[in-house]
C-alpha cells in the first residue's frame, strides 16, 4: 500500500533499523478504531487484542509467512508501567498473531529498562529524546541471525519501536520487521 510505504519512509527508513512496516488500519482521532484501541489499552479488554491479532494475521498472512519470522516480540513496557496497568496490551495482539502463525511470542528477548514519561503528548523530537537508551537485550545469542517481528498496538511517530529496534540491532545481527494494529497518517 502506497500510504504505508510513505509512513515507513517517514518513520523508519532513515535510521535503517527496521526492514519493513505493516499495519492493519490507518486511523484518526475520535474514530471507532481509536475507541477499540482505548478499550484494549485502558480498560483491559484483552479480547480486543486477540481480535486485532487475528485481523492482522488474516490481512497479512502471506507477507508475514514470507518473512520467515523466528520470534514475535510485543513492544515492551517498563515493569512499573506494566504493574500499574496490569498488563501489556501489545502482548495480547502478539500472542494471538504468534498462535495463528505458529511462531513463539517472546517477552524475554528485550526489556524496557527505564520508566520514562508517557509519550502521548510529546512531538517526534521529544519522543526520541524521552525514549533514548530505554531498552536492553536480555540474551543477544538468542536473536543472532534471526528474523524478529516487533508488534505494537499503535505506531504514532515510531520513536519507541525505532529505539527498540536499534537496541536489538546493536546487540546482535538480526532483521527486524514491525507490525501494528494501527498507524495515523501524516501526523508528524
Amino acid at each position: 500500500d502506497k500510504n504505508l510505504q510513505i509512513e515507513y519512509s517517514r518513520k523508519f527508513s532513515k535510521d535503517k533499523y527496521i526492514e519493513s512496516l505493516y499495519s492493519l488500519y490507518f486511523f484518526e482521532n475520535d474514530s471507532p478504531f481509536q475507541s477499540l484501541i482505548h478499550s484494549l489499552k485502558y480498560k483491559g479488554n484483552f479480547r480486543v487484542g486477540e481480535l486485532l491479532g487475528s485481523k492482522i494475521y488474516y490481512h497479512n498472512k502471506d507477507k508475514l509467512v514470507s518473512l520467515n519470522i523466528d520470534f514475535i516480540i510485543p513492544a515492551p513496557l517498563h515493569h512499573i508501567k506494566r504493574a500499574l496497568r496490569g498488563y501489556n496490551q501489545s502482548f495480547y495482539i502478539a500472542k494471538q498473531l504468534g498462535k495463528l502463525l505458529n511462531i513463539p511470542c517472546n517477552t524475554k528477548i528485550v526489556k524496557r529498562i527505564s520508566n520514562k514519561e508517557s509519550q502521548t503528548s510529546f512531538n517526534l523530537e521529544q519522543r526520541k529524546k524521552n525514549i533514548k537508551n530505554a531498552f536492553s537485550v536480555i540474551n543477544p545469542n538468542l536473536i543472532t541471525n534471526k528474523n524478529l517481528l516487533l508488534v505494537d498496538d499503535i505506531i504514532t511517530t515510531g520513536a519507541t519501536l525505532n529505539e527498540c529496534a536499534k537496541t536489538l540491532k546493536e546487540a546482535a545481527e538480526c532483521k527486524i520487521y514491525v507490525i501494528s494494529s494501527g498507524i495515523p497518517t501524516l501526523t508528524y
